[in-house]
């Protein structure tokens, strides 16, 4: 058998103590960390006052201290002077103990604050400028930095946020301010008998500039959302910028209830005949995203409105953006809103819960925050609890 070597272990000195925290990586995460050619980017956000998230490039995660109990030591060769002709002897030191592993979970990204960062930044138009000066602005950095979400999730945040980067600070677009640009485009895609496929970027920015006096990284910041930009061209996406018109004509539902038939008229006027094609109440029940340059993608969005029930033949504005944050909260809204669901009508409203993406965290929520019922011909109904545990 060989001689395994012998070690000398020794406290180091009280000065040279470290403190340290092990943490358990996810397989997803250890498969970046231990990959040769991704690039590594793991960042701790968080203000003093919140419980810390890690973020990868793409995806939010909690961390949860666990104790153990045991205690871990942590050991490192010690620094030793070694006289001429002799060997130092092999000398490890206790620089540090762990007590507790930090946990690491996949976790909804909190955007939530970027509403609180954003308010009193909204642009309305260039010339407000000048009387907004003492007004606080923030970059993306700053912005980034107390946000907890990781720099995909922050992105796609902004997005939906409708906030644009204009002169170095971020900016919000109220709704009727986006309508108005939206309306414009339409029109100037008209007019300039422009292919929406494939739009000259600089001939577009002079003419929104020309017609409509919008500046053009204003211009160029919108379009990003509802297509693909290049340095030449936008080759936009009709079917979601027609949606986001439809979208904004949501709201006026909250003051103003009107049938289906009225919202479409409506939505058609606003979008114009040579768009008219486009409309479609589907697309009010679906996300368009355009993660991939040049293809669009179809996914089931969190909802936004409500179909009529008998006697009622209103349309019900509905934004999922209004629901609380947290399980038992949110399905008590829900049977405020309807006494009983379809599970497919309900399911929109459950994304954007942690895990809510995940049709198995879906059916186990709905397990326990409702109760499921079958009617005579078989509909399976899911309608509240007595009490939310």
């Amino acid at each position: 058998m060989a001689q395994q070597n012998a070690y000398t272990l020794r406290l180091a000195a009280p000065s040279e103590e470290q403190t340290f925290r092990l943490v358990e990586l996810p397989p997803e995460l250890l498969s970046i960390v231990e990959s040769e050619t991704s690039e590594l980017s793991l960042t701790i956000k968080g203000k003093q006052s919140d419980d810390a998230v890690l973020c990868s490039s793409s995806t939010t995660y909690a961390l949860r201290a666990v104790t153990v109990s045991n205690a871990f030591f942590i050991v490192q060769p010690a620094q030793l002077i070694v006289e001429d002709g002799e060997e130092g002897d092999t000398t490890l030191e206790i620089t540090g103990q762990v007590k507790d592993i930090i946990e690491v979970h996949k976790a909804v990204p909190r955007l939530d604050r970027l509403n609180g960062l954003m308010r009193g930044s909204e642009w309305n138009g260039e010339d407000e400028d000048m009387d907004d000066r003492n007004r606080r602005r923030y970059t993306y950095e700053q912005v980034s930095g107390v946000v907890q979400a990781s720099t995909e999730e922050l992105g796609e945040g902004l997005r939906e946020a409708h906030v644009l980067h204009i002169g170095g600070k971020l900016r919000s677009l109220p709704p009727s301010q986006l309508s108005m640009i939206l309306e414009a485009i339409l029109t100037s895609l008209v007019a300039r008998s422009l292919a929406p496929k494939n739009v000259p970027l600089d001939e577009f920015l002079d003419a929104m500039e020309e017609d409509h006096d919008l500046p053009r990284d204003v211009i160029r910041g919108v379009i990003a959302w509802y297509g693909d930009v290049s340095e030449e061209r936008w080759r936009a996406d009709m079917a979601s910028l027609v949606r986001e018109i439809g979208l904004g004509l949501l709201t006026e539902l909250r003051d103003n209830p009107m049938t289906e038939a009225e919202f479409m008229t409506l939505w058609e006027k606003k979008v114009g005949d040579s768009f008219a094609n486009e409309i479609t109440l589907d697309l009010l029940h679906v996300r368009l995203t355009n993660r991939v340059p040049r293809l669009i993608y179809l996914t089931i969005s969190q909802g936004y409105f409500l179909q009529p029930e008998p006697p009622s033949k209103a349309l019900v504005y509905f934004p999922h953006t209004a629901l609380p944050a947290t399980p038992a909260a949110r399905f008590a809204d829900l049977f405020l809103a309807r006494p009983r669901w379809l599970s497919e009508d309900m399911e929109p409203f459950l994304k954007g819960l942690p895990g809510g993406d995940s049709k198995t965290v879906r059916d186990a929520l709905l397990v326990k925050f409702a109760r499921k019922s079958e009617a005579e011909n078989g509909t399976v109904w899911w309608s509240t609890r007595a009490n939310y545990t």
